[in-house]
């Protein structure tokens, strides 16, 4: 667990959940099929054909929504989005973020973060590693 400001490890605790919640839901929704598009983007397309049965409105309307963004940690979200975007891989997928892009991002930018920060940021992107795996998961157990 997080080792978080003295005095405040249920305020982060709460915000830290939240802030998975989040990411576990924008990730599959930003994730793109083999086409290149995005499940939100085909969910989108299917309302904009002005779906005319209210239940299925609403069912496709809840698909796309997401749990709320605690605005505390934007900054945490932000670090992470821009060490993701500079993301290398292996070949074989994904590769995980690294130390050396964690500490290079902080010494160019010059941004600390606190050890609490960085296993934010660590969180985030086992969970965006595990939302863009599936497809590849899914695929190597089928074939």
């Amino acid at each position: 667990m997080c080792g978080f400001p003295d005095g405040r490890s249920i305020f982060y605790g709460r915000l830290r959940e939240e802030l998975s919640a989040f990411a576990e839901r924008e990730f599959a929704l930003a994730k793109a099929d083999e086409n290149g598009v995005s499940y939100r983007s085909r969910i989108e397309k299917v309302l904009k054909r002005a779906i005319r049965d209210p239940e299925a409105r609403a069912a496709y309307e809840e698909e796309l929504r997401v749990p709320p963004f605690p605005e505390a940690l934007r900054y945490l979200w932000n670090a992470f989005r821009r060490l993701s975007a500079r993301r290398g891989g292996n070949g074989f997928g994904l590769s995980p973020l690294g130390w050396s892009e964690i500490a290079a991002f902080m010494r160019v930018t010059g941004t600390l973060l606190a050890p609490w920060e960085i296993e934010i940021v660590e969180l985030l992107d086992g969970i965006y590693l595990r939302a863009m795996g599936d497809r590849e998961t899914r695929e190597e157990s089928d074939g």
